[in-house]
């Protein structure tokens, strides 16, 4: 590994100390108001769902907790769908779920469906360590959803949504994606939506 590699990998994960502190520094009564609000925006910007796979995720790290939408978008028709870590360097794979069916600690003690019926979501709503104002990125550095958007998106025949959810304070002014980082269709936090500029918009 290069020294500059090195380097940038130091500046990344002193950047994710940061966001995961600033995490914690927020009290339980108002991260549970900016949820809320999070999720409102987050059914606003997905819309119709009925005959749609949405993939979800298990909370950690005090991410943004997805279940009453997800709830509610079952109610409308959509059927959802949990990662699944299988090895390192590889894509998630994503397995159907239902509420009430049980789950188990996965990979990195994340939940994960006891029944292993793979799927391919429509959509793919990601948790976001920290984003930019183009909607790139950070994770917590295993690049599992880089390779998994990577991989669905090469199929061209079957489109795919992928919607980020973040905290506010995870906005980062300074991001310098990596070159296999790849923009999200948009991101999602409790007081706004952004999304990449159309190519050609000044």
């Amino acid at each position: 590994m290069s020294e500059s590699r090195i380097a940038r990998e130091l500046a990344r994960n002193a950047l994710r100390s940061r966001l995961l502190e600033s995490r914690r520094q927020v009290t339980e009564s108002a991260r549970a108001v900016a949820n809320q609000a999070l999720l409102a925006r987050l059914a606003d910007q997905v819309g119709h769902v009925a005959h749609q796979l949405i993939a979800i995720y298990s909370p950690i790290r005090n991410e943004p907790q997805l279940e009453p939408l997800a709830r509610q978008w079952a109610g409308q028709g959509a059927a959802l769908a949990l990662p699944v870590v299988d090895a390192v360097a590889q894509p998630l794979r994503f397995v159907s779920w239902r509420h009430g069916d049980p789950l188990v600690p996965g990979a990195y003690g994340i939940a994960r469906p006891v029944h292993d019926e793979t799927v391919r979501p429509t959509i793919i709503v990601i948790p976001c360590l920290g984003f930019d104002r183009r909607a790139y990125r950070l994770g917590y550095g295993g690049g599992f959803y880089d390779r998994t958007i990577a991989a669905l998106l090469a199929d061209t025949s079957r489109p795919i949504r992928t919607v980020g959810v973040a905290w506010d304070e995870a906005l980062i002014d300074d991001f310098v994606p990596l070159p296999t980082d790849l923009p999200l269709d948009a991101v999602i936090t409790p007081s706004a939506v952004v999304a990449p500029q159309p190519k050609g918009a000044s």
